[in-house]
């Protein structure tokens, strides 16, 4: 059954919301070890690089989350929590749609999420994946370390990515690249392709020519961490 109800900004410190969120880091602590538990407190919550959204259902709160700017282009999510309640309605999925929004209306490029390596996340690193979030590197002030998993997913606008060859394009998305407009321009668009492997390590930049245009092909590639 999928919930109906509403997504907006909230208060951390809303008696239900704070509620909520104590039983939050409640079951973060209790399934990791304290050293390795980054869940955000009501306080944390509070920073102005964070928005914080709830969701509700004829004025009950079933969920939450949240999403940190990290710099100009890369946000975190933060805060993901569905009320045990609530669980396998659709929820968490919602809400991640949310911020995923929230993130493209703001012109971000990338969102990437710290969870955790346990059976008890197994339901979370799934909905993550089936939003097309892979694995990565640690980003931010993270460190590795087998209690931590990382992943990430470029966010691109639909719009901003030309009908190429069909072949071609579904080649690519097989072998986990991602296609992402830099900027256009001078008979042609500049384009990154991304390697979306488990270090999400690679970079090529390459020029898609228009008709009746020299073929420019690769004009620089580069490597470097995801994050």
């Amino acid at each position: 059954m999928v919930c109906e109800g509403q997504i907006s900004a909230d208060d951390p410190r809303a008696p239900d919301v704070r509620a909520l969120l104590e039983r939050h880091m409640a079951a973060m602590l209790a399934a990791t070890p304290p050293e390795h538990a980054f869940a955000l407190d009501v306080a944390g919550l509070l920073d102005p690089a964070i928005s914080f959204f709830s969701f509700r259902a004829g004025g009950e709160l079933l969920g939450v989350g949240a999403i940190k700017r990290l710099d100009a282009g890369h946000a975190e999510i933060k805060s993901m929590h569905t009320a045990a309640a609530a669980r396998g309605r659709g929820v968490g999925r919602a809400i991640l749609d949310h911020l995923l929004r929230v993130a493209r209306s703001e012109g971000l490029r990338r969102v990437s999420l710290e969870t955790g390596t346990m059976a008890e996340f197994a339901p979370a690193r799934a909905l993550y994946e089936s939003a097309g979030f892979t694995a990565c590197g640690p980003f931010g002030d993270y460190q590795p370390s087998d209690d931590n998993c990382f992943m990430t997913l470029v966010l691109t606008s639909d719009a901003a990515i030309p009908k190429v060859d069909d072949v071609t394009s579904s080649t690519l998305l097989r072998g986990r690249c991602h296609i992402d407009h830099v900027r256009g321009g001078g008979g042609g668009d500049i384009f990154s392709l991304l390697d979306l492997g488990p270090l999400l390590s690679r970079a090529v930049l390459l020029k898609i020519v228009l008709p009746g245009h020299a073929a420019e092909g690769v004009v620089g590639d580069g490597r470097g961490h995801g994050s």
